[in-house]
């Protein structure tokens, strides 16, 4: 699976860990509602990415009996993308670039595949799930699929990520999901909530970037000048996304 993303044609106690899983298993798993992120950047939508702001375009759809949430979201990182792809593929440290992740661990590795388990725990109750990364390096892409829902309850998942060019030393992230936290009366209760918190995702990683730890962590290659790329052009470009992909699960 492969979503491409192109900007400007360049480039308590146990109800709160259940909204903890529910947060993530929604925000790392690849495809989201087609039309959601095909249409162009709005007047406000390119304001709010150059003023540094997350942008958001939620969707739900019913399909092969899933009530499925999610949606597209979009976050400019002060950092050059190889930098934000390293803090991507960063297991030790989904902490603090993943919404709600108290403990992650790389269950296996190849060049193109990973399998991941994330944990949310708080005090003694904790949920745990696995999912498939598959990676691809070159177009600094991530597609995520849940891979054994362990005790979470979760009945489908999958996104991705994607790190591009925008703007010199900087990077448009692009962050899309789709998935069904199940029919539980707690999930049906706070899926709204869920459904705001699952396109977060960006923001998190741009939080964790751009801090003192995140420069020391991923540094820009000193010969890097980056890309020029004028942030409005760029927008007023669109978002191409394959919609072959889009509509697969």
């Amino acid at each position: 699976m492969n979503a491409r993303v192109n900007v400007g044609g360049q480039r308590g106690g146990a109800h709160i860990a259940l909204l903890w899983f529910l947060t993530w298993c929604l925000s790392t798993a690849p495809c989201w509602g087609q039309d959601v992120a095909r249409k162009p950047f709005s007047q406000d939508e390119k304001a709010r990415l150059t003023a540094g702001k997350l942008v958001v375009r939620p969707t739900k759809e019913l399909r092969s009996g899933l009530r499925l949430i999610g949606g597209a979201s979009w976050q400019i990182i002060k950092a050059p993308p190889d930098a934000v792809f390293r803090a991507l593929l960063d297991t030790k440290y989904y902490n603090r670039s993943l919404p709600t992740v108290s403990a992650a661990t790389l269950v296996s590795e190849q060049p193109t595949l990973r399998r991941v388990k994330l944990e949310h725990k708080k005090g003694p109750v904790g949920i745990a799930y696995r999912l498939a990364l598959s990676i691809d390096s070159q177009r600094r892409d991530i597609t995520f699929k849940l891979n054994d829902r362990l005790d979470s309850g979760l009945r489908a998942a999958w996104g991705f990520m994607s790190a591009h060019p925008y703007g010199q030393n900087q990077t448009l992230l692009s962050y899309g999901v789709m998935a069904d936290p199940g029919d539980g009366l707690l999930v049906g209760l706070v899926r709204g909530v869920i459904h705001d918190w699952i396109l977060r995702v960006p923001a998190h990683v741009k939080r964790h970037v751009e801090s003192t730890l995140g420069r020391r962590l991923y540094p820009k290659p000193a010969a890097d000048a980056g890309v020029a790329v004028d942030a409005g052009a760029a927008a007023d470009a669109g978002v191409a996304v394959d919609a072959g992909v889009a509509a697969r699960r």
